[in-house]
């Protein structure tokens, strides 16, 4: 069995944050011969702060979409290739259960019900759980300071903005394609408003004219590569003309 990379309540890792998409989606199962077909749903959260854990919860609804209390749920993840359970839970009066996880990695996360002989078993689509260790990627992004704008360079000695971001981030095991463009497709985006330290502020009139990348670090500012003559350094943020995204 290979080494599961979240577990139901594990300890908090600083630098984590956790994001899921914000909808619940439900799929019926297809259903045993004379089973009630049952949907499973799994509700995610905002996001989490550093070192905090987040509580995902199950349901299970039934028949005409009433409740099923009383029954195991499992949420599993996505690992090497199968689903692996990370724990079990009893659904309540309302047929909910809740899941406390920590990430360790950006992951696949789903809820299963296995069926009773009543109703037929369920499973809800894949959830991302995407990890950003945004204080350590900060701290390399700062770690460079000073080091010249060099267009084409990926590191470490020197950087053009998109070779920045690709080595900073590149230290955690995120891998990024090479250009601005094709790293602002690769990634989820966010809302201005929801920035926090960490995101990459990708610089563009629109959402395909991406030509410039830095590494939000809080208060208005970014860690980036300016240009040629220039060096890698921290600054405020000049124009209101950029996109948000997430690791």
């Amino acid at each position: 069995m290979p080494a599961r990379i979240l577990s139901a309540r594990v300890r908090a890792c600083l630098g984590v944050l956790l994001v899921l998409a914000l909808a619940g989606l439900g799929l019926t199962a297809v259903p045993a011969s004379a089973a009630t077909s049952s949907l499973c749903y799994l509700w995610p959260t905002t996001i989490v702060g550093p070192g905090h854990s987040a509580t995902l919860t199950g349901q299970v609804l039934t028949g005409s979409h009433g409740a099923e209390p009383g029954v195991p749920v499992v949420l599993e993840n996505w690992w090497t290739g199968a689903w692996h359970t990370l724990a079990t839970r009893t659904t309540d009066a309302a047929g909910k259960a809740p899941f406390t996880v920590t990430p360790t990695i950006t992951n696949g996360v789903r809820l299963r019900f296995g069926g009773t002989p009543d109703h037929a078993p369920c499973v809800t689509a894949m959830r991302m759980v995407w990890l950003s260790t945004d204080a350590r990627v900060l701290a390399e992004a700062a770690r460079h300071n000073g080091a010249p704008y060099s267009y084409g360079a990926t590191g470490p000695s020197s950087f053009d903005c998109s070779g920045f971001m690709m080595y900073v981030v590149s230290r955690f095991g995120r891998l990024l394609p090479r250009t601005t463009q094709l790293q602002y497709n690769s990634m989820s985006h966010v809302l201005k408003t929801a920035v926090l330290p960490g995101d990459l502020i990708f610089f563009g009139t629109s959402s395909t004219g991406i030509y410039h990348v830095g590494m939000y670090a809080g208060g208005g500012e970014i860690w980036h590569a300016p240009g040629s003559g220039q060096s890698v350094k921290k600054q405020a943020i000049w124009t209101s003309a950029y996109y948000v995204g997430r690791l």
